[in-house]
């Protein structure tokens, strides 16, 4: 069955996989010369084309940002301290911030680049 326009697609990957069913959408267009190419994210890989469907649908359902590879440690820290520290005490949120402040270092980097040795 055809999805809508927009919506993505699930395609079968060729060999022997265990998750074998790729979720891709279109991110935008690029030129080449006289032709236009569509240009893709994939959302993931899956075991079964149901599970692959569902996905899709989920993701259809609510929208969130693909491009999250380039939010930096101090941005993911906002984000995940207003909405952790609404149920904790006083006294741990103080904890969280003096934890916070020893890590100076990571605050500009990009959180897929921070590794084991940084920390």
């Amino acid at each position: 069955m055809k999805n809508p326009n927009g919506y993505g697609g699930v395609s079968k990957l060729p060999g022997n996989r265990r998750k074998p069913y790729r979720v891709r959408l279109t991110t935008g267009w690029q030129q080449e010369g006289d032709k236009r190419r569509q240009k893709y994210h994939t959302l993931g890989y899956y075991a079964s084309r149901r599970a692959a469907l569902i996905a899709l649908a989920d993701y259809n359902k609510r929208p969130y940002d693909l491009n999250l590879h380039h939010i930096t440690c101090a941005e993911l820290y906002e984000k995940w301290y207003a909405k952790h520290t609404a149920r904790l005490s006083q006294s741990s949120c103080y904890s969280f911030a003096a934890a916070w402040k020893k890590c100076a270092a990571l605050w500009q980097l990009p959180i897929t680049s921070i590794k084991k040795v940084h920390m």
